[in-house]
């Protein structure tokens, strides 16, 4: 777990799932099974895979393929683990972390027909975005074998009708709209903003080019 986005499909998969489920290996075939090197080629082998939101379905994947966790249980009693999605990156200690792009990927989920999806807690009320899926929030992986296990459910996520929180307003000091004219720079700043890109500004002072960088930032 934790490889790089740039490493390899076949990216060596050390057995930390064990580890950070709490769980011990039932039977001598699990227990070598999880001592050992797992290595992971996730296809097709065309299809772009990056990314920390592997990082759950691959240690599921490890721990029923070890039968450390029972396969028929990842929707309780409504349907099988085949019938699941997860989602999330897994931190050293086992639990999850805010995982980039759950929306759209719990969307396809939906249209693909899948009626559940499991991702990480603090993710959770942006996947309840999406309608007609249920879903279910992990703060942490031995939270979701105890689950899967039929320990400790874990209850579906029920969106309270408020919008997420953004957080407190900031006050910035420039904007955009008080430079007159240039809209030639301000498309410019606008394009380089939202893709994320460098921008090199040259011009004599006292032109706005001050102002226009302090909007930017």
């Amino acid at each position: 777990m934790g490889c790089p986005p740039s490493a390899s499909s076949a990216c060596r998969t050390p057995p930390s799932p064990r580890r950070r489920s709490g769980c011990a290996p039932p039977s001598r075939t699990a227990a070598r099974f999880s001592h050992a090197p797992h290595h992971r080629q996730p296809g097709p082998a065309d299809l772009r895979k990056a990314g920390p939101a592997y990082d759950l379905p691959i240690a599921i994947a490890i721990l029923m393929a070890s039968e450390q966790a029972p396969f028929a249980s990842a929707v309780g009693t409504t349907g099988e683990a085949g019938e699941a999605l997860f989602l999330g990156e897994l931190s050293l200690d086992g639990s999850l972390r805010h995982t980039h792009g759950i929306l759209p990927m719990v969307a396809l989920a939906r249209d693909r027909g899948i009626p559940a999806v499991y991702v990480p807690a603090v993710d959770a009320a942006e996947a309840a975005l999406v309608e007609d899926i249920a879903v279910y929030p992990v703060e942490h992986l031995a939270q979701l074998m105890a689950h899967l296990r039929g320990e400790q459910p874990i209850a579906p996520y029920v969106p309270d009708g408020s919008p997420l929180d953004a957080g407190e307003d900031t006050i910035y000091p420039y904007d955009l709209a008080d430079v007159r004219g240039q809209e030639h720079v301000k498309r410019a700043l606008e394009v380089a903003a939202s893709g994320g890109h460098n921008m090199l500004m040259v011009g004599q002072p006292r032109t706005g080019l001050s102002i226009e960088g302090e909007s930017e930032v």
